[in-house]
C-alpha cells in the first residue's frame, strides 16, 4: 500500500488548498524506469540550458527527488527529500494541478522566503505528474542560479517530458494489472480444478493454463501443449469417443463430455470437458476453446450417493435414519406432487421454523414464478414429476426461493421409491449458489484474458492478432455492403539504426510514442490502429476511398515528423520519420483480406524505395 496525498479544496473562506492522505496500491517503480527518468532529467537541464531539472514524487509527509540532473551546479540529489510544510514550489503545483513560474523568488513576495533560495535556486518552472487515476504522483520541474523566464519552447519540453512519464506510469500500472488478473485466474483454477485452453487453429498453436497440466498430473511445461500430447493422456478406450466430439465440434457442434485420463503415475481421473469452436464469416474454423474439469471425487461422491440410496431402498428404518440427520435437504413427495416430508437440513435453507410449515406444500409454490429458462415452475415441475414416475430417476438444475424472497440454485436429484407399500418419490438438493458464483467469476476473468490478448504489450495498441480478426470482418462486410476498405501500412524509417544507436529501452519508447500518435489517427469506432510487426503498423480504415485514406496517410506523415524524435542515425532525416503505402478496394465475392494487404504492402516497399519519408499508393 503506497500512501498518496490528494489535493482538495479547503472549507470556509480560506484560499488555500489542503492535502487528503489515503492509501492506494500502485505497482513499484522498476530500476530500469529510475534510469530512462535520470536520462530524461539530464536532457532536459540541457535542453532548457538549466543546471537542475527534477522528477519530484509526493509521499505521505514529504518531497522525494526521483531523477535530478547530474550537472556540476546542481545542488539536488536523487533520494533527497524535504518536508510538506506548504513552502515548495511542488505542494502549489500538485495542489492546483497546474504549472508554477517563477522567474525571481526574490522579487516575488509569496516566494521569497523559499527553502530553495538557500541553495541558490531563485527561478522555478514545473508542471504536475499524476498517475492514470489523476491521483497526483509529483511534479517535473527546472529551476536556475539566476533570474530566468521560462521560454514557450521550454515550457512544452517539460509539458511533453512530463506526458512521457504519465504514459510510462499508465504502462506501468495496465502490465500491473495484468499479472493480478492472470493470478487471479490461475487461483481460480487450482481452487475449482477447473483447467482451460486455447487452440489457434490457423497457427496451429495450443495453450494450456497450468491447471490443465496438473490436472493431467504434470508439472506447468514439463510437456509440449499439443493435441496428440493430449490425447496420451486419454484412457484407449475413450479415444474414439473424444475424437468424435473434436470433429464434431470442429464441424459446428460443441461438446461437453466425460471421460477418463491415464497419468504417467498409472493413476486413473475422470474429467468433464466443454469445448466450442469460433469461425470466420467464411465459415472456416479459426479458434478452439474450452476448459477441462477433474470431476474424479464428485464422480466418486455421486457414486457413493447412488450407493447410499439404493442401501436405503432397501432398509426403511435405516433410509429414515439417514433422511433427518443429512445435512442435505431432502423431502418425500406424494403421488400427488405435493411435499410430505422434508428434513430439519430443508427448513433451514428455506428459512423457516419447523417441518410442518412445509408439508403438502408443492415443489412450485417454494419457487419464482418462472425459472430461468423462462418456463413457468408449476407446469415444468408436473412434468418433471411425471418423467420420474415412468424413468424412475431424474436429476436437473432448479431456482426455489427463501422464505425472504430470496432465490437459489440447487442441483437435484428424484428417485421413484416405495415406503409403506405406496409409490413415492425421493427428493435431495444440493445448493449450488458457490458453484454459479465460481462459474460467474470464472467467465468474467476469461473475458478479461480475452480482451489483453488482443492488445500489443509494448505499445498499448491493437495486436497482429486483432488486426487478422478485424480485417477479415470488416472485408466481408464491404463486400456485402459493396463499400470500399482501405488500409495503410507504416514503416518507420531506419529503425534498426535507431536501435544501434540508442539502444533497444529507446527503441521500444520510440514505438510507444509513434503507436500512440497513429492510434490517434483512427478516431471512428470502426478504425482500426494495430502493431503489425515489429516497427511496421498497419490503420484499418473501412468504407473510406483512396483519396480520403491518402490525405489521412499524409497526416500521419506530418504528425510522427512534429513527435520531434531525435535520430541522428538517420540517413533520411535528423529526426524519426515513417514511409506510408496506401491502398482501397471495393472488395467482390470470392477474394480474401490478403489482397489488399499485399497491394499496401507493395505501395510501402515502394515508398522505402523511393526514397522514405513519403507516401505512395
Amino acid at each position: 500500500m503506497t500512501p498518496v496525498c490528494i489535493p482538495t479544496q479547503a472549507r470556509g473562506n480560506e484560499a488555500k488548498k489542503s492535502f487528503i492522505i489515503v492509501m492506494m496500491r500502485k505497482p513499484d517503480i522498476k530500476p530500469r524506469l529510475f534510469e530512462e527518468w535520470q536520462d530524461i532529467t539530464n536532457l532536459v537541464a540541457r535542453l532548457c540550458n538549466v543546471p537542475s531539472a527534477l522528477l519530484m514524487r509526493i509521499n505521505s509527509d514529504t518531497m522525494e527527488v526521483i531523477s535530478a540532473s547530474d550537472r556540476p551546479d546542481s545542488p539536488y540529489y536523487a533520494s533527497e527529500t524535504a518536508p510538506l510544510e506548504g513552502k515548495l514550489y511542488c505542494e502549489t503545483v500538485i495542489k492546483t494541478q497546474r504549472h508554477l513560474h517563477v522567474p525571481n523568488a526574490l522579487k516575488d513576495p509569496v516566494w521569497d522566503h523559499n527553502p530553495d533560495i538557500e541553495l541558490g535556486m531563485i527561478s522555478y518552472y514545473g508542471v504536475p505528474v499524476n498517475w492514470p487515476d489523476k491521483i497526483p504522483f509529483g511534479t517535473f520541474c527546472i529551476l536556475d542560479k539566476k533570474e530566468k523566464a521560462a521560454t514557450d519552447d521550454e515550457k512544452e519540453i517539460i509539458s511533453r517530458f512530463a506526458k512521457v512519464i504519465e504514459i510510462t506510469l499508465e504502462l506501468m500500472v495496465s502490465e500491473h494489472e495484468k499479472i493480478l488478473i492472470l493470478d487471479s485466474l490461475e487461483k481460480t483454477e487450482q481452487i475449482v480444478h477447473l483447467g482451460s485452453w486455447d487452440w489457434d487453429i490457423a497457427n496451429n498453436e495450443l495453450y494450456w493454463s497450468d491447471e490443465v497440466y496438473r490436472i493431467f498430473g504434470v508439472q506447468p511445461r514439463e510437456s509440449d501443449a499439443t493435441y496428440e500430447a493430449f490425447l496420451q493422456f486419454v484412457h484407449p478406450d475413450d479415444r474414439s469417443m473424444v475424437q468424435q466430439n473434436v470433429d464434431s465440434a470442429l464441424a459446428g457442434k460443441p461438446y461437453d463430455m466425460e471421460h477418463r485420463i491415464i497419468r504417467n503415475d498409472g493413476t486413473e481421473r475422470v474429467v468433464r470437458e466443454i469445448g466450442g469452436v469460433n469461425f470466420d464469416d467464411l465459415g472456416t474454423p479459426i479458434r478452439m476453446m474450452g476448459s477441462v474439469h477433474d470431476i474424479t471425487e464428485q464422480k466418486r461422491e455421486k457414486e457413493e450417493l447412488a450407493l447410499r440410496t439404493k442401501k436405503l431402498l432397501e432398509n426403511e428404518a435405516k433410509f429414515k435414519t439417514m433422511f433427518h440427520t443429512s445435512f442435505d435437504p431432502m423431502w418425500i413427495i406424494d403421488e400427488n406432487g405435493y411435499f410430505i416430508l422434508c428434513n430439519d437440513a430443508a427448513v433451514k435453507i428455506l428459512e423457516y421454523d419447523n417441518t410442518e410449515q412445509l408439508n403438502f406444500i408443492h415443489p412450485a409454490e417454494l419457487s419464482p414464478e418462472f425459472q430461468p429458462d423462462g418456463q413457468a415452475s408449476m407446469s415444468k415441475a408436473i412434468k418433471i414429476l411425471a418423467l420420474v414416475k415412468s424413468k424412475g430417476m431424474y436429476r436437473f438444475e432448479w431456482e426455489h426461493r427463501r422464505r425472504s424472497g430470496e432465490c437459489f440454485p440447487v442441483d437435484v436429484i428424484l428417485s421413484r421409491i416405495t415406503i409403506d407399500g405406496k409409490d413415492q418419490i425421493f427428493c435431495v438438493w444440493h445448493d449450488m449458489s458457490d458453484h454459479k458464483k465460481n462459474e460467474q467469476a470464472m467467465h468474467e476473468l476469461n473475458k478479461k484474458l480475452e480482451a489483453l490478448s488482443l492488445q500489443d504489450g509494448l505499445t498499448g495498441i491493437a495486436n497482429r492478432r486483432m488486426f487478422d480478426t478485424r480485417i477479415n470482418l470488416e472485408w466481408t462486410r464491404c463486400i456485402r455492403e459493396q463499400q470500399s476498405i482501405s488500409l495503410i501500412m507504416i514503416d518507420i524509417d531506419c529503425f534498426k539504426l535507431y536501435n544501434d544507436h540508442y539502444g533497444h529501452q529507446s527503441g521500444d519508447e520510440c514505438l510507444r510514442k509513434v503507436a500512440q500518435k497513429l492510434a490517434k489517427m483512427a478516431k471512428r469506432t470502426i478504425d482500426l490502429c494495430a502493431r503489425y510487426g515489429g516497427e511496421e503498423f498497419a490503420l484499418i480504415l473501412p468504407n473510406t476511398s483512396l483519396m480520403q485514406a491518402t490525405h489521412l496517410a499524409e497526416k500521419c506523415r506530418k504528425e510522427v515528423y512534429q513527435l520531434n524524435i531525435l535520430h541522428e542515425a538517420s540517413n533520411i532525416c535528423d529526426v524519426v520519420t515513417i514511409s506510408l503505402g496506401v491502398c482501397s478496394i471495393i472488395p467482390v465475392k470470392g477474394t480474401l483480406s490478403l489482397s489488399i494487404i499485399e497491394e499496401a504492402d507493395k505501395a510501402l516497399y515502394l515508398a522505402k524505395k523511393s526514397g522514405r519519408n513519403m507516401i505512395k499508393y
